[in-house]
């Protein structure tokens, strides 16, 4: 009992944790975004191009893995009873979530 109750006390954690980071990302993106000067891409191109947002970007995308397949493990054991179903649901949203993390560091990288 007490390894079921850890397990979900570290994907808590875990859930806290990337949220907070997505959160401390994107809002400097959003207040540039909201600057006058923002509404041209030769600003933007280097702004999210720099190493350091590249770097931040990779995090985030990893950030956003976790978060959205912790996120999605949650709904499917509560709201899909079905077992099958379940594992329908979770391979699913699982594969998308991967593909979408891998498309963000290639947009990233590329």
């Amino acid at each position: 009992m007490k390894e079921v109750l850890s397990q979900g006390l570290d994907a808590w954690i875990w859930q806290r944790v990337t949220s907070l980071f997505l959160v401390l990302y994107f809002l400097p993106i959003l207040i540039f975004w909201v600057l006058p000067s923002a509404n041209v891409v030769a600003v933007w191109q280097p702004f999210l191009f720099a190493p350091s947002m590249r770097i931040l970007g990779g995090l985030a995308s990893i950030g956003i893995l976790i978060h959205a397949c912790i996120g999605i493990w949650v709904v499917a054991t509560d709201y899909v009873q079905i077992d099958l179903y379940q594992q329908l649901v979770l391979s699913f949203f699982y594969l998308l979530t991967v593909l979408s993390s891998i498309l963000m560091l290639v947009a990233l990288w590329v």
